[in-house]
C-alpha cells in the first residue's frame, strides 16, 4: 500500500510538469486597417487637457508589430485643441506627438520656431527675412495673416530741427514713397543743411536758397 502511494505521488508530480496546452507561433503577417466597428477613419473630438480614448483597435494576443502608421487630419475651420499626442496603452510613452517649442497649436500655427509669437527686427531698405515657421510637411495652407508694426528711430516721432527756411516733399530713398525734406539755416556756419526722416542729412555748401528746389 505504501509503495502504491509513493508511485501515485510521483506520477502526479511528473504530470503537473507537462504543459496543459500547446502554443505555436505563425509566421503569417496580418494587417489591421480599420478601427473597432469596421471604420477606416474616426473623428476624435479633443479639448484642452482632456484625454479621448474612444478610438480603439482590436488586436489578437501574442502579436508582434513590425510597422505601424496613421494619418492625423484637422480642419482649419475647427477650433484647435493645441498640443496633441497619441499614447497607445496609456503607459505615459507617446508613440506620436505634436508638441514642443515652435510647433504651435495643431491646425493653427501661431508662433515662430523659438516659441515666441512676436519678432523685432531692424529693417533696412530692400527685403527683410522673418524667423522660421514650422509647418507640417504634408499640410495645405488655407489662409495666413501677419500683423506688422513700425516704430521710427527718431525717438517718439519728434526731433529738433531748429529754424527752417522751407519744407518740400520728395523721394529721398527711391522707394516711390514721399518723404519731407527740411532746409535748415545753421547759425555761425557758411553751409546749409538738408534734413530728411530718420536722420537723413545732406550738407550743401554755399548754395543760394532759391536754387534749392
Amino acid at each position: 500500500m505504501k509503495r502504491n502511494s509513493a508511485l501515485l505521488m510521483v506520477l502526479l508530480m511528473l504530470t503537473s510538469c507537462v504543459p496543459l496546452t500547446y502554443v505555436s507561433a505563425s509566421g503569417e503577417s496580418l494587417s489591421f486597417n480599420n478601427f473597432n466597428g469596421g471604420y477606416a477613419t474616426v473623428d476624435v473630438h479633443l479639448q484642452g487637457n482632456v484625454t479621448n480614448s474612444t478610438a480603439s483597435i482590436e488586436v489578437p494576443r501574442n502579436v508582434t508589430f513590425t510597422t505601424s502608421g496613421f494619418e492625423v487630419v484637422i480642419d482649419s475651420d475647427d477650433q484647435s485643441p493645441g498640443e496633441v499626442w497619441v499614447d497607445v496603452g496609456e503607459d505615459g510613452v507617446f508613440e506620436w506627438e505634436f508638441t514642443g517649442t515652435g510647433y504651435g497649436d495643431i491646425g493653427h500655427q501661431n508662433e515662430f520656431y523659438d516659441g515666441n509669437n512676436w519678432y523685432v527686427s531692424q529693417v533696412s531698405s530692400g527685403n527683410s527675412t522673418s524667423p522660421t515657421i514650422f509647418i507640417p510637411s504634408q499640410s495645405t495652407i488655407k489662409e495666413s495673416s501677419l500683423e506688422v508694426g513700425f516704430s521710427p528711430e527718431s525717438g517718439g516721432g519728434f526731433f529738433p530741427i531748429g529754424s527752417h527756411q522751407e519744407v518740400i516733399e520728395t523721394d529721398i530713398d527711391n522707394d516711390s514713397l514721399p518723404e519731407p525734406m527740411f532746409l535748415l539755416d545753421i547759425p555761425n556756419n557758411n553751409s546749409l543743411q538738408l534734413s530728411g526722416p530718420i536722420g537723413t542729412q545732406v550738407v550743401v555748401n554755399h548754395v543760394p536758397y532759391k536754387n534749392l528746389r
